[in-house]
């Protein structure tokens, strides 16, 4: 994690990292999962990844031959960063890669529940439909607890480390048994010798999540992740909503100068959505740690049909 990878050394630097080499003929890819400009992740079985002779799901993000010079770097990135994380029940298992030849593959434990952000709209979906007057869309316990167990892994990752930079609910993988773990590490970053980093090269960037500094000054922080964990925790809360719906980019970076920030949803109690804003503070240095988010949160699990009064939910009124 602490050499930096240039496109041009891409081939010679994983290969020199090879304990995670795994023979491209033994994985058969089935359908496509999902898609991105880096290429597409495939369901796939893998003959002898966990155990010689046995044959295991797993998923398969395939890099496209025709990526440029900055998606391939990124694409190294996540094998640089998860190579070294030791495995954590938050954060999506690296099992392995292929890259002795393109297309680069990167293997990573299959989760079969999909992404959070489809999770917690299918939730909203099937309240619509059925539409019984104080019914519950989601339990609050269930929603409370998805918050913790992200805090949980980002302060590992952060103690690290490492700066996620796309801590999004679309980014966080559902277990069998609705564990969340974070995922997508194309854009995570060594900053464990600056403690911040520069964003240089222009490309696309997840503008609804980002701090403010990250925005007008294209710096990025373990506190910045911390901000982009408020708008996840409040996407949580709105059964995934779009974050400034309706705003450009340009709006977005002009009403956050101006003090604006996501407005509080009406089943949420002032104590969680202050737990938010807290995240959401001008000055990074008083934003709380993940370790504090993740205590905070624990705390009102017990409690959390008081902190989240879904029966008064409604759904779309989040502007």
């Amino acid at each position: 994690m602490k050499q930096e990878v240039s496109a041009h050394d891409r081939g010679t630097f994983i290969q020199s990292h090879n304990v995670y080499d795994f023979p491209r003929g033994r994985i058969a890819l089935h359908e496509v999962l999902g898609s991105g400009n880096f290429g597409h992740v495939y369901r796939a079985t893998a003959d002898g990844i966990y155990h010689p002779g046995i044959k295991s799901e797993v998923a398969v993000k395939i890099l496209k031959k025709s990526a440029d010079a900055n998606v391939v770097a990124d694409f190294e990135k996540e094998i640089v960063v998860q190579k070294d994380l030791i495995k954590h029940p938050n954060i999506v298992s690296m099992l392995g890669y292929c890259t002795e030849t393109q297309p680069f593959y990167l293997i990573l434990e299959y989760l079969s529940r999909g992404n959070l952000q489809q999770y917690l709209r299918a939730k909203k979906d099937a309240w619509r439909v059925d539409a019984v007057e104080g019914a519950q869309p989601a339990c609050p316990f269930q929603l409370l607890t998805f918050a913790s167990e992200i805090a949980n892994g980002m302060d590992y990752l952060s103690s690290m480390g490492c700066i996620h930079r796309d801590l999004a609910t679309r980014n966080i993988l559902l277990s069998d048994d609705l564990v969340c773990k974070l995922s997508d590490f194309g854009l995570a970053r060594d900053i464990s010798e600056t403690e911040q980093y520069e964003k240089t090269s222009r490309g696309l960037v997840p503008v609804r999540w980002l701090a403010l500094e990250c925005l007008v000054q294209n710096v990025y922080t373990t506190m910045s992740d911390v901000w982009s964990f408020g708008v996840l925790l409040w996407e949580i809360v709105t059964l995934g909503d779009h974050p400034y719906r309706g705003m450009s980019a340009s709006e977005i970076i002009d009403v956050l100068a101006e003090g604006y920030r996501l407005p509080n949803p009406s089943h949420c109690h002032n104590q969680l959505y202050t737990l938010m804003m807290e995240c959401w503070r001008l000055s990074p240095s008083r934003r709380p740690s993940f370790g504090c988010l993740k205590r905070m949160l624990d705390s009102m699990i017990p409690d959390a049909k008081m902190y989240l009064e879904m029966e008064n939910f409604v759904a779309d009124t989040f502007v």
